[in-house]
C-alpha cells in the first residue's frame, strides 16, 4: 500500500471509484454525477483498457515520466516552462484492497508529508456512470509553481486507476471545466 502510495504521489507532484468492482458497499448519500458529454470536434485515445476524449488543441503523450499518458494544454505564454495537463496512471494492488475508504487515506498522508504548503480542499466519494470514485482536491507549491490539483480514483480488475489534473491556482476557475469534462470522458472498457 505504501509503495502504491508513493508512486502516486510522486506522478501526481512530478507531472505537476469504483467500477465494476462486485464486492464494493453502495452507499445511497454518495453524491450521482452526471458527465458532461464531450464536444463532437475533441479527440479520442482509444487504448485496449480504456480510452479518454480531449480537446484538439492538447497534446497526448504516453507513457512520459511515470504516467501511462498526460495531456497538455495549450502553451501558456504567462508560464512558458510549465504546461497544464491531466495524467493517468495505473497501480496495480497485488490482492490488497480496493477499497477507497481505504486506499485514500494513507495516499493523503502521503501527499501531506511530500506536497510543500499543501492544503486539502475537498475529499469526497462519488457516482456516475461507472460507478463510485473518490474525487481529491488539493493546492500545493512546487518549486515557484502554486497549483491545485484534482485527482479522480477508482479501481477496476484490481487496478487503481487515478487521473489528475494540474492546473497553476491562479488558472483554476478558468481550466476546470475543460479538465473535469475530459476526465469525465474516461472510460475502463
Amino acid at each position: 500500500m505504501k509503495r502504491i502510495a508513493i508512486l502516486l504521489v510522486v506522478v501526481a507532484l512530478t507531472a505537476c471509484g469504483q467500477i465494476g468492482n462486485k464486492s464494493a458497499k453502495t452507499d445511497s448519500s454518495i453524491p450521482v454525477v452526471k458527465a458532461t458529454p464531450a464536444p463532437a470536434d475533441w479527440a479520442t485515445y482509444t487504448h485496449e483498457n480504456y480510452s479518454i476524449k480531449y480537446p484538439n488543441d492538447w497534446k497526448f503523450q504516453e507513457n512520459y515520466m511515470g504516467t501511462d499518458f498526460i495531456i497538455f494544454s495549450p502553451a501558456d505564454s504567462t508560464s512558458p516552462t510549465f504546461t497544464e495537463n491531466i495524467n493517468m496512471t495505473k497501480e496495480d494492488l497485488d490482492g490488497k484492497s480496493g477499497d477507497l475508504d481505504k486506499l485514500i487515506p494513507p495516499t493523503l498522508d502521503m501527499i501531506k508529508r511530500m506536497a510543500t504548503n499543501f492544503n486539502l480542499v475537498s475529499s469526497t466519494k462519488k457516482k456516475d456512470g461507472q460507478g463510485e470514485y473518490q474525487e481529491i482536491i488539493y493546492t500545493a507549491n512546487q518549486g515557484n509553481y502554486a497549483f491545485q490539483q484534482e485527482q479522480w480514483y477508482r479501481v477496476f480488475n484490481n487496478k487503481v486507476y487515478v487521473l489528475t489534473l494540474t492546473l497553476l491556482r491562479k488558472n483554476w476557475d478558468q481550466g476546470r471545466q475543460i479538465g473535469e469534462q475530459s476526465i469525465g470522458t474516461f472510460s475502463i472498457k
